[in-house]
């Protein structure tokens, strides 16, 4: 989120310091509902349902590891998410 090229009225909001403050409210929301979706587990349960035969499918032009490298960056994108955007909101709320 740090690294985020806003785009105009995303810009705009973040120069308005009541704007600014809502979104740095809404973040932090985001981030609890993040967590609460357990989108690592979700993608753990899909892989044990469905992984085996996405690799015995003939027609998929990926190999093997490369599914496994995209379920393990899911998992990691999911397990780290909340936590990134609440270092955001912290480091946000500390400049205002």
């Amino acid at each position: 989120i740090d690294r985020y090229n806003m785009g105009m009225l995303a810009l705009s909001c973040q120069q308005d310091a009541s704007c600014h403050e809502q979104f740095i409210d809404a973040m932090e929301r985001y981030a609890d509902l993040i967590e609460q979706a357990n989108g690592a587990q979700r993608v753990r349960d899909l892989d044990a349902r469905i992984g085996n035969y996405v690799k015995a499918d003939p027609r998929r032009y990926y190999r093997d590891q490369d599914y496994d490298d995209h379920v393990a960056c899911l998992q990691t994108f999911f397990d780290n998410r909340a936590d990134q955007i609440r270092n955001w909101v912290a480091e946000a709320r500390a400049l205002q």
